[in-house]
């Protein structure tokens, strides 16, 4: 349940507020180069507490905003994020997955 939210919901969600509705807003509001790290902060803002004590892992979710936001401004889409996206959190739970087998002896394959 944890993997489907995080990989097929979350992602869904995210773009549509930061990279949909936000960065419209502030573009509109002021231009695409103020509009990008504005989002990526607020991105950043949102994953803080899951990742609070690591700020090699705040810094890293702040580039992911970032890169997000770059690529809905180029696209002119969320969609191209929302893959972008999904595929990102997917590599971050098989990581988890192949490093909890790894811990507990289990060999994959």
């Amino acid at each position: 349940v944890f993997a489907f939210f995080g990989i097929g919901v979350a992602p869904v969600f995210e773009e549509l507020i930061f990279r949909g509705f936000l960065f419209k807003v502030f573009a509109e509001i002021w231009r695409p180069a103020v509009a990008i790290p504005i989002t990526a902060g607020l991105f950043t803002l949102l994953h803080v507490p899951q990742l609070w004590g690591s700020w090699a892992g705040i810094v890293l979710i702040f580039v992911v905003g970032y890169i997000l936001a770059t690529i809905r401004d180029r696209s002119r889409s969320i969609i191209p994020g929302i893959i972008v996206h999904m595929s990102y959190n997917g590599m971050l739970f098989a990581m988890y997955a192949v490093s909890t087998l790894v811990q507990r002896g289990i060999k994959a394959g």
